[in-house]
């Protein structure tokens, strides 16, 4: 173990530099796609390893049914500082400017998209309640209709529709998009503060993160900051205990303060370590990874596992015989272990799908993904809604990057991104409207002049003067 030992003050040394490196690049800010990177790389990558060789970690892999080799660990620590690297150089080749450089573009008003902000709302808050709500039921009484096939580990629906279970996530934009049309009053957080008892109730851990750094982002934009001040920080400090909160009890205290919980507790152990439990055992996923693929697997998949993007959204009671997991599945992992639940992260789904290349490919998507649209927002107009967008999709990086799959990034557009863009469309109708009536308060009750629609724009401007006159 002295190599591998060896490989853990080296990734230390490594880490640090590139943190620092990126702290003296002029893009470097809160909502760059690498800060979330980084912080996810220093708690899984550097701290944990360190940790679990401090405390020897073991539960995991009695539970799993699977014992890596030292090779297999050094792979994993090489691996995953290969992926820092290429996302960190890909990621500021990118996204090299920072957001202040780019002209902020005020029109259309912010308070040119309350109405339809109030329209989606309207149509979009009760459903994912509702959801919210079943999922609460379903957790208090053992019922959920979520179950896991013993023979591929993926997780499906028998009964339920997935897009119906999914809707609640459309809460997380709403309640960021409210903070930011109120401008961070102190009202402004109603409806997270709502949103925050209602999905911790359900044992989500995961959209009480995204919400949170969601609305530091937007507050942050709205500033012209880059970093947090002492309000953000408090809002994240407030965030990462919950998570703490709900990762020991899966939301039972917060649904015994309004309902009866017959669920069934699992019995915490006192032999867990700190920080051994399964929210931050990215490193023993990915050891697992190394340890099946190609060793056992005899193949890694190619990226085959990306097809299913296309067969993911199309509901299982459409198509019975819907496959589990991907359409072409080269191996399947259960067969050498229990990896149920597990998220391989980034560095690890690149391993699997084609080893060290793989890694720095997949590596090099996500930060051309991530770092594109801050470079949208850099170097462009930036426009409300797409500053919306941007927050959405950046704090929506903090699960991307644990899943490390494409398709999670694009599991979750419907429901962060679908709102915005119904609002985006409606908001054409508004500034339709609100034109027709300035033009009429401008000109009486007369209405509009009827214009040839094939006249040139001049030559309909000197139609439109004649007519006047």
């Amino acid at each position: 173990m002295i190599v591998y030992d060896i490989l853990l003050a080296a990734g230390v040394v490594l880490f640090a530099g590139v943190v620092w490196l990126y702290l003296r690049h002029r893009a470097s800010s809160f909502y760059h796609p690498l800060t979330i990177y980084l912080a996810m790389h220093g708690i899984v990558f550097t701290l944990r390893p360190i940790l679990a060789r401090l405390y020897d970690y073991r539960a995991l892999y009695a539970s799993t049914q699977f014992q890596p080799s030292v090779s297999d660990k050094i792979t994993v620590l090489l691996a995953a500082d290969l992926a820092l690297i290429v996302f960190a150089l890909v990621s500021l080749r990118v996204a090299r400017e920072p957001v202040a450089a780019g002209p902020a573009q005020r029109t259309l008003h912010r308070d040119h998209l309350w109405v339809p902000f109030l329209i989606v709302s309207a149509i979009v808050a009760p459903v994912a309640i509702y959801a919210s709500i079943t999922e609460w039921l379903e957790a208090a009484t053992n019922s959920t209709t979520m179950v896991i096939d013993r023979y591929t580990g993926v997780n499906y629906n028998t009964t339920a529709n997935g897009w119906f279970g999914a809707s609640q996530l459309a809460l997380v934009p709403l309640v960021a998009i409210f903070a930011w049309l109120t401008r961070f009053r102190w009202y402004s957080f109603a409806p997270f503060a709502a949103f925050f008892p209602l999905r911790a109730g359900t044992g989500g851990r995961g959209p009480i993160v995204i919400a949170t750094v969601a609305i530091v982002i937007l507050y942050l934009l709205d500033r012209q900051r880059r970093w947090p001040e002492w309000r953000s920080f408090l809002l994240i400090v407030v965030a990462a205990l919950a998570f703490n909160a709900i990762v020991a009890d899966r939301g039972k205290a917060v649904r015994e303060l309004f309902i009866a919980d017959k669920a069934y507790q699992p019995h915490q152990t006192s032999d867990i370590k700190p920080f051994e439990h399964m929210d931050f055992a990215n490193l023993e996923y990915f050891e697992f990874a190394v340890y099946a693929i190609p060793q056992r697997s005899g193949t890694y998949d190619y990226f085959l596992h990306n097809l299913q993007i296309f067969t993911e959204p199309i509901p299982r009671v459409w198509w019975r015989d819907k496959p589990l997991g991907p359409p072409i599945a080269m191996y399947q992992l259960p067969d050498y272990g229990r990896p149920y639940g597990f998220t391989y992260s980034i560095a690890g789904v690149g391993w699997m799908a084609w080893g060290w290349p793989g890694v720095a490919i997949q590596a090099a998507i996500f930060a051309l993904i991530f770092a594109g649209s801050h470079r949208r927002l850099a170097t462009r107009r930036r426009t409300p809604v797409y500053t919306l967008a941007f927050a959405m999709m950046i704090a929506s990086a903090v699960v991307s990057y644990r899943d490390g799959t494409l398709l999670t990034v694009v599991r979750v557009i419907p429901f962060y991104l679908g709102p915005i863009a119904a609002m985006w469309a409606l908001s054409f109708v508004v500034a339709h409207r609100h034109d027709v009536r300035s033009g009429r308060a401008r000109n009486g009750s007369r209405p509009a002049p009827d214009v040839p629609a094939r006249l040139s724009p001049a030559d309909r401007r000197r139609a439109l003067a004649a007519q006047v006159e």
